[in-house]
C-alpha cells in the first residue's frame, strides 16, 4: 500500500510538473477532454470500478513503462539537444521517475503471482 501511495503521490506530481512547465497542454479541468481521452478515462474507472483493483493498474501499466523506456532510449541516444520536449525528458529521467516505475513493475508482478488463473487472463 506504501508503494501505491508514492506511485499516487507521483503521479500528482507529475501533473502539478506539466502545470508549471507545460502551459501549452492545457491541463486545467477548464476545457473539453478529446474523445479519445475521454474514453481512455471512462476504460480505467470501470475497470477499476467494476473489476479487479489488479486490473485497473495493468490497464495503465504502459503508460508508466512506455514513458521511460522511450526517456532512456532518447538519453542513451543523445537525442536531446534542441529537443522541445527536453524538460519533460529531464524530468522523466530522474531515479525519482525511474523508481516509481520499477515499483509499480513489482507490484504488478507480486498481484500476478498472487491473482488465480481468471484474474490473471485478465490482467
Amino acid at each position: 500500500m506504501d508503494k501505491l501511495t508514492d506511485i499516487a503521490i507521483g503521479t500528482f506530481a507529475t501533473r502539478d510538473y506539466y502545470k508549471e512547465h507545460f502551459a501549452d497542454c492545457n491541463l486545467s479541468d477548464n476545457h473539453k477532454k478529446s474523445k479519445s481521452c475521454s474514453a481512455l478515462t471512462e476504460f480505467f474507472m470501470y475497470i477499476t470500478y467494476h473489476n479487479f483493483i489488479a486490473e485497473g493498474l495493468a490497464a495503465s501499466y504502459p503508460c508508466f513503462c512506455i514513458c521511460q523506456i522511450v526517456v532512456h532510449y532518447i538519453v542513451r541516444g543523445n537525442a536531446t539537444t534542441g529537443n522541445k520536449y527536453q524538460k519533460r525528458i529531464d524530468f522523466f529521467n530522474t531515479d525519482v521517475a525511474s523508481n516509481m516505475i520499477d515499483d509499480v513493475t513489482e507490484i504488478m508482478n507480486n498481484l500476478c503471482k498472487k491473482s488465480g488463473n481468471d484474474e490473471r487472463k485478465n490482467i
